[in-house]
């Protein structure tokens, strides 16, 4: 949990220690899906070294009709995404209504790992969580 979000929050971290040199490690697909949206937006700097900045790219997988994945702050596109979607301009969009989604299959590589985390988020249209969210406490 961040101290940043109200609880209980909709996305997790996943962090990784800093690393030396290129950014090199890919986030993995993590189920069969379709890429139907990529925002590319302002550049990110790392907080310990203010010359180091990567893309900040927020990724939504469509796995069925109703079940969804969101990476966000993703760096670079893997080759297989950037080649379907081709250059998606800083603080632009790229819909799967411009072309076809971009079909992935578990364990295929998205984008690199960016600074050090990136936020993931699962969302499931039928399923309704009751006693998740108590309305009074907001």
């Amino acid at each position: 949990m961040s101290s940043s979000h109200v609880t209980p929050t909709d996305h997790l971290y996943v962090y990784r220690n800093i690393w030396e040199g290129e950014d090199t490690e890919y986030v993995l697909a993590p189920a069969d899906g379709w890429i139907t949206s990529i925002s590319n937006n302002e550049e990110r700097t790392a907080r310990w070294d203010s010359s180091i900045t990567v893309p900040d790219q927020r990724i939504v997988f469509m796995h069925t009709c109703t079940f969804f994945t969101i990476f966000i702050h993703v760096g670079e596109l893997a080759p297989g995404v950037a080649t379907h979607t081709g250059e998606i301009p800083q603080g632009t969009k790229w819909f799967s209504t411009r072309s076809a989604p971009v079909l992935v299959k578990a364990g295929e590589p998205i984008a690199k790992m960016g600074l050090t985390g990136f936020d993931w988020s699962v969302h499931d249209t039928d399923t309704i969580l009751s006693g998740f969210v108590i309305p009074n406490h907001y």
